[in-house]
């Protein structure tokens, strides 16, 4: 039987040992990936690249990994990355680094031309801070945001408050400061109450006022005067055509024997006019005085004071 202390040394001996041989394999996986990275840059692919620095920095995140993923995200416009990764590997102590010092300072220096520092402050306190989708901090921010040249979009968000979004346009090795206050949201208006129902009382049709009774006789005194009126255009001719014959009997002499019946047809038709007219006027006086007898007489009860009645009685 093998004493507990002895097995406790050699278990912790192979856990070492296995870590030894996974921390070895990891960082040869890396270095292989960097070595096709470096051969995918110096073939003019650095998008192909990028993937696997990244990959290396993630599996063995060594100085040279750093820098070198640094430099690639240099050669595709990452600016702020390519800062913090560059920056990162020049503060590390490592002979490869050192070696390549003046080369990866000069690569920093060209990336430090092509950033702005953005300070951004606001209300309220606590606020999220994004820049390009990106979050960098929540009110007050620490130090200034470190952003590429060209458009930028910053975006601004706290509980109980409208969220705002800022555009600017930046140029390289430039300082800008941007200050934003959020508005509190507003409480929702309650829903509006609903409208009282609307009662709908149906008025029942109403008879149609009793049309007024034509007074009788009216058409007797209508008729009456239409035949006055024709006896008295009867009668002006009877005088029109007296005229006439008064003028032929100045006139005319025996030698003229058209003139002569002329005149005796005047005389005969002014007889027969005053006739007529005579006729008329008196038949129309005879239909209006009947028409006048026969107007309606109509009958009601008026109250008295008092509360007696009275029977009235109008002619129409």
């Amino acid at each position: 039987m093998i004493p507990a202390r002895p097995f406790r040394s050699v278990m912790i001996l192979c856990a070492v040992m296995a870590l030894d041989r996974s921390a070895a394999g990891a960082a040869e996986s890396a270095e292989a990936l960097i070595q096709k990275g470096v051969a995918l840059r110096t073939s003019g692919n650095d998008y192909e690249a990028l993937p696997l620095f990244q990959r290396a920095y993630e599996l063995s995140p060594t100085p040279r990994a750093t820098a070198q993923l640094g430099l690639v995200e240099q050669a595709l416009g990452r600016w702020p990355e390519a800062e913090t990764h560059l920056g990162k590997a020049l503060e590390a102590h490592d002979s490869w680094v050192e070696k390549n010092r003046k080369v990866l300072g000069q690569s920093l220096a060209t990336i430090r031309q092509h950033l702005a520092a953005v300070e951004i402050s606001g209300e309220p306190r606590g606020a999220s801070v994004s820049v390009n989708g990106r979050a960098v901090g929540r009110l007050p921010l620490p130090a200034p945001v470190r952003v590429g040249e060209g458009y930028i979009e910053i975006e601004l968000a706290a509980d109980g408050h409208q969220p705002a979004k800022r555009t600017l346009t930046v140029a390289g090795a430039k300082a800008y400061q941007l200050f934003v206050k959020l508005e509190q949201q507003r409480a929702s208006a309650p829903p509006p109450l609903p409208p009282p129902p609307v009662v709908v009382t149906k008025v029942p049709p109403q008879p149609p006022p009793p049309a007024a009774d034509a007074s009788p006789g009216r058409g007797l005194r209508i008729a009456g005067i239409a035949v006055g009126a024709a006896g008295v255009l009867a009668v002006a001719n009877g005088v029109r055509l007296s005229i006439k014959v008064r003028d032929l009997n100045q006139t005319v002499y025996a030698d003229q024997p058209d003139k002569v019946a002329e005149g005796k047809s005047a005389a005969r038709d002014q007889w027969i006019s005053y006739g007529i007219g005579a006729a008329a006027l008196a038949g129309g006086g005879i239909l209006y005085y009947l028409g006048a007898r026969e107007a309606e007489t109509t009958a009601a009860f008026v109250p008295l004071p008092g509360g007696g009645l009275a029977l009235a009685r109008r002619r129409f």
